[in-house]
């Protein structure tokens, strides 16, 4: 089943409307394992859950972007946008580490540039 599909059916979602928001999320989200995670794009599927997890997490959130709580009809959440991937870190080292590649360390600075 695609990743796309998958997601669709852990949401619940039968239709075909949220198909371009669905595939925007998850190329997000693969890029930015790829870019600051250094996870090869050629590994990604290894850690679909990943990418599933956080992509469903957005959409849950969709129309609350950039609070940081929201409350409706007694339904409350209270979010920490930074952490978003940061709690899947230790799980992304760990499959980076059984490929033999380098793992991700946030202390790390880097300067482009001047």
């Amino acid at each position: 089943m695609a990743l796309i599909d998958e997601i669709k059916t852990r949401k619940g979602i039968t239709t075909a409307t949220l198909d371009n928001l669905i595939q925007a999320l998850i190329t997000n989200t693969q890029n930015y394992l790829t870019t600051v995670y250094g996870v090869p794009p050629d590994n990604l599927t290894d850690i679909d859950f990943i990418t599933q997890d956080i992509v469903i997490e957005r959409l849950n959130r969709m129309d609350n972007e950039g609070f940081t709580s929201a409350s409706q009809d007694g339904y409350s959440f209270t979010v920490d946008y930074a952490s978003v991937f940061e709690k899947y870190t230790d799980m992304i080292n760990a499959y980076l580490e059984s490929k033999g590649l380098e793992t991700y360390d946030n202390t790390k600075l880097a300067f482009i540039g001047y």
